[in-house]
């Protein structure tokens, strides 16, 4: 995204917050109460009455903020090409290019790069999107740090609770192992997602790039955390046990498929391509 107009958001901002104004000059500190309905009703937003301090933005509301931001608080061109900075040119020049077929990537949001304390690879992709590719965020259930890791092609998701610093430290080796905990649930124990012998391959850790897998994962995480007051318990969740619920829902990105179904026609048509 590019730099955003401070001025033009600060001014809507304080035009939204005069929409609560009550004993002539008095405001309330969040928004509008009306404008949250307003926003789920059109199902930009999951359904904001709840206990909870937060609501997630859907699939269409992830869509609709980078669009409206762009419409409303992004500098015109002429503004943009004044301020094109070092360090773009600088990360244009460090581009590599990665041979997929030989390892994982995982796009972590900023979130979770910052817990991971890792540099994330840019790198340019070749053909086809690979069945190695993953989204993973960072979300917080019952104040423990969960990691949710959705599958880019089919959704399929798995998610580690409780995350400490030690476990975000050797995410690598989490990720792997919660990953065929999941897949062997599925009768998946030797997929296309590893070598040839069923070894682990390398991860990439880099940026997120879909925001259309992102809404996804939203809604996901609201699924989940839902299913983990009402269903499992919050203390010691079965994290396999969850991750099967949270798949078993067909999924709109995916054209109402459900995404055990989809990853499976996906890991056989790799198998058939002989990758």
């Amino acid at each position: 995204m590019k730099e955003l107009d401070q001025d033009r958001i600060v001014e809507c901002a304080l035009a939204i917050l005069g929409l609560s104004l009550h004993e002539d000059d008095r405001v309330w500190k969040n928004i509008d109460w009306g404008l949250l309905d307003e926003m789920h009703t059109r199902g930009w937003i999951t359904d904001p009455v709840n206990k909870n301090k937060s609501v997630y933005l859907t699939e269409a509301g992830l869509r609709n903020l980078e669009s409206f931001q762009q419409k409303y608080f992004v500098p015109s061109l002429k503004e943009s090409r004044s301020k094109v900075s070092a360090k773009s040119k600088i990360e244009d020049q460090n581009l590599e290019l990665i041979d997929l077929s030989k390892s994982q990537t995982v796009r972590c949001t900023n979130k979770l790069l910052k817990e991971l304390r890792i540099n994330p690879v840019e790198f340019e992709t070749t053909g086809e999107k690979s069945v190695r590719d993953w989204h993973a965020n960072v979300i917080t259930i019952n104040r423990k740090k969960c990691i949710l890791v959705t599958h880019t092609l089919s959704l399929y998701s798995f998610f580690i609770y409780g995350v400490t610093r030690k476990d975000f430290d050797s995410f690598k080796t989490h990720f792997n192992n919660h990953l065929r905990a999941q897949l062997n649930s599925e009768g998946l124990s030797k997929p296309a997602l590893f070598d040839t012998k069923g070894e682990d391959v390398d991860l990439i850790i880099t940026k997120t790039n879909n925001k259309s897998v992102l809404g996804s994962m939203n809604e996901l995480s609201y699924r989940l955390e839902s299913a983990l007051w009402d269903r499992e318990g919050i203390e010691k969740p079965d994290e396999v046990k969850m991750a099967d619920y949270i798949n078993d829902t067909p999924m709109t990105a995916i054209k109402e498929t459900w995404p055990p179904r989809e990853l499976k026609s996906l890991l056989s048509k790799d198998d058939e391509n002989g990758t």
